[in-house]
């Protein structure tokens, strides 16, 4: 029998468990513009769902989180033509997360986010 290969490099550590699922308040720069409005974000396994309802429209992105961070891709279905992004979030303490997204056709530059935990998801979900 031929003997198990040994892993090289240091050993891998798990990430800390930061539970990111729940309702948040968020606020955001769009261009000159403030906006603002809920997001749901949702855990499948090592995948987030997230929704965002803000005053004009909503959308849904896919993440995953690597470390202290979340990114997210989403497409913004519009009347004319869809704008796609990313968002690039750090996950902070107190249940706050803050970053920045971007979009096209759009500004073409980082625009500020940041979202504030407001309560967990109802049991089930």
């Amino acid at each position: 029998m031929a003997p198990t290969p040994q892993a090289k490099g240091p050993p891998i550590k798990p990430e800390p468990a930061t539970e990111l699922a729940g309702f948040y308040s968020v606020q955001g720069k769009d261009g000159k513009n403030a906006y603002g409005g809920v997001v749901c974000v949702l855990q499948v396994r090592n995948t987030y769902i997230i929704q965002w309802a803000l005053v004009d429209y909503s959308y849904v992105g896919v993440g995953m989180k690597q470390g202290d961070w979340l990114v997210i891709g989403w497409v913004l279905e519009g009347q004319k033509s869809d704008i796609k992004g990313c968002h690039l979030m750090k996950i902070q303490a107190g249940g706050k997360l803050a970053g920045t997204w971007i979009g096209l056709p759009g500004a073409g530059a980082p625009q500020p986010e940041e979202w504030t935990f407001l309560r967990p998801l109802p049991k089930g979900e």
